[in-house]
């Protein structure tokens, strides 16, 4: 699978360090990445509906 990820973007596709955190520069550090944002989104979303009433 990294060697198609590799191959169609042109980018490594980066290696794990021994927290299982890929370099930035790498295709898997860049979703690594994003995915966090989209996480930490979903957290404040979250946070922000405790605070709301249901209907």
């Amino acid at each position: 699978m990294d060697q198609a990820l590799e191959l169609l973007a042109g980018q490594p596709a980066g290696v794990p360090n021994a927290e299982g955190t890929y370099p930035l520069d790498s295709v898997n550090g860049q979703i690594q990445y994003r995915l966090s944002e989209l996480f930490s989104v979903r957290q404040q979303i979250a946070g922000a509906a405790k605070g709301t009433p249901e209907p």
